[in-house]
């Protein structure tokens, strides 16, 4: 009886290990990709030149007056910089950065990034640059008046705008740097806008605000002889204080033996013979608050007959 059941089980085993044999591998369809492979963790994803070095130029609307920097990102080894305008290399200019004293207005400016086996380049060009205004200069007297002085980065001739108001109420139709002096009067408060601008574009504009008109100067209404060739020479300037204050009348120049009555205002000079040719004559009138006015003329005098 064990005898059997031993050969029963040899023969099991046998059974199964053929069965165990003739067992088909696995067929798999419908597909030709290959099998993922692992990869290492430290392997660096494949990739190309644009999306492994990007370079960025700034400002991105450069004028003269202002540097250029390139800013270079996705590079893997040190990074170097060649610099060109209009064609041709910089020497020397091998950073991030070019100076403004390169720049003119119009000039094409172009930057290389290299990093090993990577290069990448950007081109931009030099804008306008608009005027400034460095200084203003005004005075008012029967007239208002402004002077400005400006700045062009790229040597562009300069034109002004105005713009007027007085007692915060504008004046549309006064655009000259001259105010008459119609429009103003003791105690206003006047107030102009200058606005600089080039061929291409506008500059910031410059106030002169809320000057307190205190007292206005004299205006003088006569017109002085510019020839004379009598034996004496008179002349009675005029002038007329919007004030109603008084007036005095001198001489800041003028030539030997001229004299000027001091209320009046009347000119004298008794010619020499031997005086002849252009004499310059400068009258001051100043009213009792300091305020003055000046008429300027050349008189022509010749020699008097016989001489």
């Amino acid at each position: 009886m064990n005898k059997f059941r031993l050969i029963h089980l040899i023969l099991a085993l046998a059974v199964g290990f053929l069965w165990s044999c003739d067992k088909p591998e696995p067929v798999v369809t419908g597909t030709d990709t290959p099998p993922p492979t692992a990869s290492s963790p430290d392997s660096p994803p494949a990739t190309t030149d644009e999306e492994s070095l990007r370079l960025v130029l700034s400002p991105t609307n450069p004028t003269a007056k202002t540097a250029l920097y390139a800013r270079v990102s996705g590079a893997r080894e040190p990074v170097r910089f060649q610099w060109m305008k209009n064609g041709q290399i910089l020497d020397g200019e091998e950073t991030s950065s070019l100076g403004a004293d390169y720049l003119a207005k119009g000039d094409t400016v172009e930057v290389e990034a290299v990093s090993g086996s990577l290069s990448v380049s950007e081109t931009i060009v030099i804008q306008n640059s608009p005027p400034s205004i460095s200084e203003v200069q005004f005075n008012y007297g029967s007239v208002f008046t402004v002077d400005p002085k400006g700045e062009d980065r790229d040597g562009d001739a300069i034109g002004y705008r105005y713009q007027w108001l007085v007692n915060d109420e504008e004046l549309p139709f006064e655009s000259e740097n001259i105010l008459p002096g119609k429009f103003f009067s003791k105690g206003d408060r006047v107030t102009v806008a200058i606005t600089p601008y080039d061929e291409e574009s506008d500059g910031a504009a410059a106030k002169v605000k809320d000057v307190l008109i205190e007292n206005k100067p004299p205006e003088i209404t006569s017109t002085p002889p510019v020839e004379s060739s009598g034996e004496e020479f008179v002349y009675a300037i005029t002038a007329e204080d919007p004030e109603g204050e008084p007036l005095t009348y001198s001489l800041e120049t003028a030539p030997d033996g001229m004299v000027v009555d001091p209320q009046s205002g009347e000119v004298r000079w008794s010619m020499r013979a031997e005086v002849a040719g252009s004499q310059q004559v400068r009258i001051k009138v100043e009213d009792a608050s300091g305020r003055w006015s000046i008429q300027e003329f050349f008189l022509n005098t010749q020699e008097k007959a016989g001489n």
